[in-house]
């Protein structure tokens, strides 16, 4: 059922407004609803976007590379995100935040307060509402929130028509989000986000050899932070080993489902190549919902030194386990003791960090 959804989105795409110049394909989206900007991102197929790049390089916490690799194959749907309350709000205020972060100068905080009521940009934003392929890295496709260009986005749409690409300083993510996400990482910026702009990079460096990302998070709805990321070549060729690896490993599965006589056939073929288990909690949700629970628990196998090597592992690690967390929680209590004597929320450390209450317990130690 999915792969036939699949299979009509590919044709779909196939016969919308496109724009082929020198080896890019660009589409544009802004006129489609949010269901059928959904099939045309499923109808690039194996190819990963900027928010599969999280999970290949493994700090993703809400999916996990085999939990991908079903989706990817139509052996699963991917979660459904039109109810969920940041990413609407996100979306809503992705074009504010757009335009109001061209007047922050990210080096100082809080300046764009004073650079808007001056009129002062720091630089021209402008929405691009395309996703971008390039030939030379088919495995990857692109969707940035905007660019930084001297042009405006009428110039630029006018431009893709006489077959010319944009020349864009840098491409723009927007974000939102709340506090506790901010407070979770190192200066506020989940790591995942980071591999995203890196991978849109990977895509307009045939633009402009020297273009950088910027990411603009808005906190809380009253704070807006910027971040410059530079090209690195290390961190990026990384990445595309590891996102061409996954890609052609999703190949061969695409070819076991073709080419599988049986569905029993099929899913052990899968089983050989799927990805390994990872030690997050994610993997364990989605392999007890999506495999173990349909199980039939009247079958019962002879297990070989393997297993019986694993399973003491994991008798071990959950007798260490135990006791760690009664060290965790007695650590912990004494952090709370301390505030509450002190009558402070917050604690700040002297080596750096703080410890503080907003309704859980938060920890930061530098």
């Amino acid at each position: 059922m999915v792969t036939q959804r699949k299979r009509e989105a590919q044709k779909k795409i196939l016969r919308m407004k496109k724009y082929e110049i020198d080896n890019y394909t660009l589409y544009p989206y802004s006129h489609l609803s949010y269901e059928e900007w959904l099939e045309i991102r499923s109808s690039f197929g194996l190819a990963l976007g900027g928010s599969d790049i999280s999970v290949v390089m493994g700090v993703n916490k809400y999916s996990t590379l085999a939990e991908l690799f079903d989706q990817k194959l139509g052996l699963s749907n991917p979660p459904n995100l039109q109810g969920n309350k940041s990413v609407f709000w996100g979306n809503a205020l992705e074009d504010v935040v757009l335009e109001k972060s061209q007047y922050l100068d990210i080096d100082h905080k809080d300046s764009y307060l004073d650079n808007s009521a001056h009129e002062r940009k720091m630089r021209n934003h402008v929405p691009f509402n395309y996703t971008i392929q390039n030939d030379n890295l088919h495995w990857l496709f692109a969707n940035v929130d905007g660019l930084w260009v001297d042009d405006n986005e009428k110039t630029i749409e006018s431009n893709l028509k006489k077959g010319k690409l944009p020349n864009p300083k840098a491409i723009i993510e927007i974000k939102t989000m709340n506090r506790n996400v901010f407070d979770m990482w190192e200066n506020g910026m989940p790591i995942g986000y980071l591999y995203q702009v890196l991978s849109y990079l990977t895509q307009y460096t045939f633009m402009n050899e020297e273009i950088e990302g910027y990411i603009f998070s808005l906190v809380a709805g009253i704070e807006l932070h910027g971040y410059r990321i530079r090209y690195d070549d290390e961190v990026i060729n990384e990445m595309l080993e590891r996102s061409r690896e996954f890609y052609e490993l999703l190949l061969m599965g695409q070819d076991i489902i073709q080419n599988s006589s049986n569905p029993e056939q099929m899913e052990l073929g899968l089983h050989d190549i799927r990805p390994e288990a990872d030690g997050s909690l994610r993997y364990q949700e989605y392999m007890n919902k999506k495999y173990l629970e349909r199980l039939d628990i009247s079958n019962i196998a002879e297990g070989d030194d393997a297993i019986q090597e694993i399973a003491e592992k994991y008798a071990e690690q959950n007798a260490f386990i135990k006791e760690a967390n009664k060290h965790k929680r007695l650590y912990g209590n004494q952090i709370r003791e301390t505030l509450a004597k002190m009558n402070v929320g917050q604690i700040n450390l002297p080596k750096g960090g703080y410890v503080k209450y907003n309704n859980k317990l938060i920890i930061k130690v530098k």
